[in-house]
């Protein structure tokens, strides 16, 4: 299955190479448009070739039709998170891992069943988390050939399914990843997190608008800081923001106009990390998404504390109406890529808490992508393995404020 799946990735790949063949290298705007008519009819017969292969389907040639980040967002009703399957790892080392970290944590490999589940249930966005640095060479830092072989053929699945898709670079940061929100760490991995996107960009350069790029997941300094950085920190996340802007838009072909998405420190939402981050400078207008992780009460969501089974709507409030002041005088669109919720005590005070979360998001407009470890003693809502919902009763409730 790996070696068929391999091959047709080559063959899409030598396909988007003769359709993007004569595009720049550098970040350029839609030239397809000032083509006129005809050579835009002539790119629609390209598509349609595309689509008769495999991957072909979830690709297309055409620039310059993109959505805007806030047409995006506008479109993305109730997210799901794919979570502890490809980002699963042993943080044994860069390049010591093969295609089994998929299963390492306990989940079932991704199907296309499973995709279909998803999607049946009423879910139109799927986050696809992905930690690269098991299966990167150390010294070279290309990744493994059958890993970005896997990697594509679950996006593949997810756009099979007309849903969107962001891909992401998740366990490399965090308290164990290798990426950390320090000066001195940006200059020393600078050029390897560089080649990674460069990578990632090139392999996925002419698929469609309905898959988005993530920068990092939830970037820390070197003390595992999660409330209270230093100004350091928060500088350092946004050099590295910029710098997987500008490496995307270099790739050219349809990453000159995707939707990109960057993360704040830690994915946070307090007043230190919304008022130091620094929206990246783009070489287009109006194709970028903040986005930030919303947990709170931290003791009330979180399965560690089993003993707090009470919150307050303020403390549900605040970081999201934060985040939006934020992000709206900025006129930048803002997701909550993450958020969820462990069950607690009998289980109503959990589904009050989701409800009101749920409406205040709706209310302000953020999108809502709800964090599925797989285990329905934790944040687990999707049974993997039967490909049913697990827990209706709040897929009713995300559901009920999809926007």
């Amino acid at each position: 299955m790996k070696r068929k799946t391999l091959a047709t990735l080559i063959l899409s790949s030598l396909l988007a190479a003769t359709l993007s063949g004569c595009a720049s290298a550098a970040p350029a705007q839609n030239t397809d448009a000032a083509a006129g008519a005809t050579e835009a009819d002539k790119v629609q017969d390209t598509k349609a070739a595309a689509g008769s292969t495999e991957a072909g389907a979830a690709q297309i040639a055409k620039s310059g039709s993109f959505r805007t980040a806030k047409e995006e967002v506008d479109a993305i009703t109730v997210g799901w998170n794919l979570g502890n399957t490809l980002d699963a790892t042993s943080w044994s080392g860069m390049g010591k891992e093969d295609l089994s970290s998929e299963t390492s944590w306990g989940n079932p490999a991704i199907t296309q069943e499973m995709i279909d589940g998803i999607k049946e249930a009423g879910f139109n966005t799927v986050r696809l988390p992905v930690t690269w640095c098991g299966h990167m060479d150390p010294e070279t830092h290309e990744v493994d050939a059958e890993w970005m072989a896997r990697v594509t053929e679950v996006v593949d699945y997810i756009l099979e399914d007309d849903l969107y898709c962001i891909v992401n670079v998740h366990h490399d940061t965090g308290d164990k990843g290798w990426i950390r929100a320090t000066a001195a760490n940006f200059e020393e991995n600078k050029d390897a997190v560089a080649q990674l996107w460069q990578q990632i960009a090139e392999n996925f350069r002419d698929y469609d608008d309905r898959l988005m790029f993530e920068g990092f997941n939830e970037m820390l300094d070197d003390n595992a800081e999660w409330s209270n950085p230093k100004h350091e920190s928060i500088a350092a996340v946004n050099d590295y923001n910029q710098l997987y802007i500008d490496t995307i838009r270099a790739s050219g072909g349809n990453n000159a106009e995707r939707n990109l998405i960057c993360n704040t420190y830690a994915a946070g939402c307090g007043s230190t990390m919304l008022n130091g981050f620094v929206l990246p400078t783009d070489s287009v207008d109006g194709h970028l998404i903040a986005e930030i992780h919303d947990y709170a009460p931290y003791n009330f969501v979180a399965p560690e504390h089993p003993e707090t089974t009470t919150w307050t709507e303020a403390e549900v409030r605040s970081g999201i109406l934060s985040a939006h002041t934020t992000f709206a005088s900025r006129a930048v669109p803002c997701i909550i890529g993450e958020f969820g919720c462990a069950p607690k005590g009998d289980g109503e005070e959990r589904y009050a808490w989701a409800d009101y979360f749920c409406q205040t998001a709706a209310d302000k407009k953020m999108p809502l992508i709800w964090w599925d470890n797989g285990n329905a003693k934790e944040y687990g809502i999707y049974d993997r393995k039967g490909n049913a919902i697990a827990d209706q009763r709040m897929m009713d409730i995300l559901l009920q404020y999809a926007q």
